[in-house]
């Protein structure tokens, strides 16, 4: 069982890190991954927009969200309020409008290499690994010497994409542009580590511990039959490990057999009656295929196993707005 499995409802959940990356925040904390967590819950939305670099912000704080409103009434094509709209809807997990304006933005001004960090992060929150990929190796070319770019192309590679070729270009060109950093080491490590755990997912088989890491990469890749297959093998082993069974409802449901995920979540809970990720997903999913009534039996459960549930707000009034 991954540390940090389970809830797919907000596509916000990788703001913590990859956000910091493209505003300046410390790169790589202890190790740990960017990518769509599992069960962890999302972390509450932050508030205003970010201040931006290259001209966006106010003195004494960030524009304020009517305010680049009023700016783009006026021109559609103001790149700064565009990408600071951007910043805030990302911050409210908003993300396919997020990535409207971030694109719209980077229309406006196609050679900035901070935009392109932001539309990679967009794309990487709204699990669209090779999208993702294809700008954040777009914005390691067009900026040649910024090391904080060269380490978001490096946690996309890796820990969205699970690209393994650009990941080490990422990091020798990171190398390249900050020799002496001290989280080249980690990084290093980092890329090594996934290596294992690609290859003792092909070789140890029968291992529980390889197989639940193996779906996890694939998983956080967008790599759901590899993925499928492995948390398979993982329950072969351990068929009660409630974590993994929730991870292999979303990978189906990606897969476009939300019936299957569904039981799946029935089941993690039969096993585990505490894990409230799987009723939580199952709200999800009950409300984007519109069984209203099965929203509201899994919402009834997620309200028992986890009553203080940020999320549980929001889905009561998407079931109320649905009629359920």
């Amino acid at each position: 069982m991954r540390k940090d499995q389970g809830l797919f409802l907000a596509a916000g959940v990788v703001l913590g890190l990859v956000v910091g990356l493209v505003f300046g925040y410390v790169l790589f904390g202890g190790g740990g991954t960017a990518a769509p967590v599992h069960q962890a819950q999302a972390p509450a939305p932050q508030g205003g927009a970010p201040g931006m670099a290259g001209g966006a912000g106010q003195a004494g704080g960030p524009p304020s969200f009517d305010e680049m409103r009023a700016r783009l009434a006026q021109n559609p094509n103001d790149v700064p309020a565009l990408v600071a709209l951007g910043d805030f809807l990302l911050q409210q997990q908003a993300v396919p409008e997020a990535i409207s304006h971030y694109e719209r933005a980077l229309a406006g001004d196609p050679g900035n290499a901070q935009i392109m960090g932001r539309v990679a992060v967009g794309y990487r929150t709204a699990h669209q690994p090779k999208k993702a990929l294809e700008m954040a190796m777009k914005m390691l070319d067009a900026e040649r010497n910024d090391a904080q770019a060269a380490a978001l192309a490096f946690d996309i590679a890796l820990h969205g994409a699970g690209d393994l070729d650009a990941a080490a270009r990422a990091l020798a060109e990171f190398q390249r542009r900050a020799p002496s950093a001290p989280v080249a080491g980690q990084m290093q490590a980092d890329l090594e580590g996934t290596r294992k755990i690609i290859q003792d997912g092909k070789t140890r088989l029968d291992d529980f511990d390889a197989q639940s890491k193996a779906g996890n990469f694939y998983y956080d890749s967008g790599q759901w039959a590899l993925s499928e297959a492995a948390y398979r093998r993982a329950l072969a082993v351990n068929p009660l490990a409630a974590g993994v069974i929730t991870d292999l409802g979303f990978v189906v449901y990606q897969q476009g057999r939300a019936p299957e995920a569904l039981q799946l979540f029935e089941r993690a809970l039969a096993a585990n009656p505490q894990q409230w990720q799987a009723a939580l997903n199952a709200v999800v999913i009950a409300l984007d295929t519109r069984d209203t009534a099965a929203a509201r039996r899994w919402l009834d459960t997620l309200k028992k196993t986890k009553p203080d549930d940020p999320n549980i707000p929001n889905l009561e009034k998407r079931l109320a707005e649905a009629g359920g």
